[in-house]
């Protein structure tokens, strides 16, 4: 376990947390997984999709962190290298990642693309945090 990282990131697992206590009032549920406190089937997210707010995960209703990415590679594996992300980058890394995401949206139509830098790693076979 990375404490000083999981420390370090604290500011991002805790917009995490304010968004998983919504979800357990409305069925969701929770388990230690993947680098994170993960939240299957959140009532708020797209039904097809997963956000990494620190050390926190949040599933939509329609996936789970074993859904299939291609390769051998699930959800999870993909998210979990956001949680690193997050321990490295601190309080900056939910703002990068909007911006490297808006960014890769105006260059290409697409989030989830290499013109995201903080996707390129997290969508490479294997997975990793980083390009």
């Amino acid at each position: 376990m990375n404490l000083p990282g999981k420390l370090w990131g604290l500011p991002n697992t805790l917009v995490g947390c304010a968004a998983l206590l919504p979800a357990l009032a409305r069925g969701a549920r929770l388990r230690f997984a993947n680098n994170a406190l993960e939240v299957i089937g959140h009532p708020w997210m797209l039904a097809h999709g997963a956000i990494a707010l620190g050390n926190v995960i949040l599933y939509g209703r329609a996936v789970r962190p074993d859904t299939p990415l291609g390769a051998g590679v699930t959800l999870g594996d993909h998210e979990r290298q956001h949680t690193f992300q997050s321990e490295r980058l601190g309080p900056l890394y939910l703002p990068l990642h909007l911006w490297y995401g808006l960014r890769a949206i105006r260059r290409d139509g697409r989030w989830h693309g290499p013109a995201n830098r903080l996707e390129a790693g997290p969508l490479a076979s294997p997975p990793r945090p980083w390009a």
